[in-house]
């Protein structure tokens, strides 16, 4: 190395030490840095893509074949239902069967709540294909009273409100026959002037003889929830006494409980 004594009191020599700062790359506050120059070079172009990125497809394009997919989409799968639907014809266990099932399940009478409660009867008739003679014997609250048939006929109780039976009770007269038995149907009728009893629903079959017999209907929600009146029609009657050739049945009272 090479060592240079200057004078600071000699202005030449400051001058000769600052050209010698300049040529090795020295300057001073005052001065400004050399200045890099870089060559700008242009941005290279991407190539074009294929499929849903491509700059060739436009927003409404895009759009267009999204609502194509979908309508192709919903016309696959209505028609998939349709042969579904059709192949299963009347399977009930098929998701997409026949919902007549349902439609008669919803329209049955529903199931009552609450016990059963008397209710008020309004006429009784004697019924033969038709509203005979009034029986209000039958109806009277008084057993001295009754109603005496040989069969092949009935007795036409109305209740006061249309209501849904549970209950039917028959009761002999004070002066019955023990050896006297005679078969009894029970029908009820959503009307209050039946001419047939296939216009009704039957609600059973009972045995009647001597003796207070309370009919129980053993489903009441297959009775009509809206029954207005109820036939007691007296099949036959038999007794146990050989020697009587015309046996002769009573009904005394007659009284119906339900909802």
């Amino acid at each position: 190395e090479q060592t240079h004594t200057v004078n600071a009191e000699d202005p030449s020599a400051l001058h000769a030490l600052a050209d010698a700062l300049r040529s090795c790359g020295l300057h001073t506050e005052d001065e400004e840095p050399a200045q890099i120059h870089v060559a700008k070079e242009r941005t290279p172009r991407r190539d074009k893509q294929s499929g849903f990125g491509a700059s060739g497809y436009s927003l409404k394009m895009m759009a267009g074949i999204a609502i194509i997919v979908f309508l192709l989409v919903s016309m696959v799968a209505a028609g998939t239902a349709f042969l579904t639907s059709f192949l299963s014809g009347d399977n009930e266990e098929s998701p997409l069967g026949s919902t007549d099932a349902t439609v008669t399940t919803s329209t049955e009478a529903t199931e009552p709540v609450g016990p059963p409660l008397y209710l008020d009867l309004a006429a009784a008739h004697e019924w033969n294909k038709g509203v005979g003679d009034q029986l209000d014997e039958v109806i009277d609250d008084d057993s001295s009273t009754a109603w005496t048939s040989t069969g092949s006929t009935g007795l036409l109780v109305t209740l006061e409100d249309p209501a849904q039976l549970a209950h039917v009770v028959i009761t002999p007269g004070s002066g019955a026959d023990s050896k006297v038995t005679s078969t009894v149907k029970l029908f009820a009728f959503d009307s209050t002037d039946p001419t047939s009893l296939s216009e009704g629903i039957e609600l059973g079959e009972v045995e009647f003889s001597a003796r207070s017999i309370a009919h129980s209907i053993e489903k009441p929600a297959n009775a009509p929830d809206d029954a207005q009146s109820v036939v007691i029609w007296v099949e036959n009657v038999t007794s146990s006494d050989s020697d009587e050739d015309d046996p002769t049945m009573q009904i005394a009272e007659v009284e119906m409980a339900g909802w």
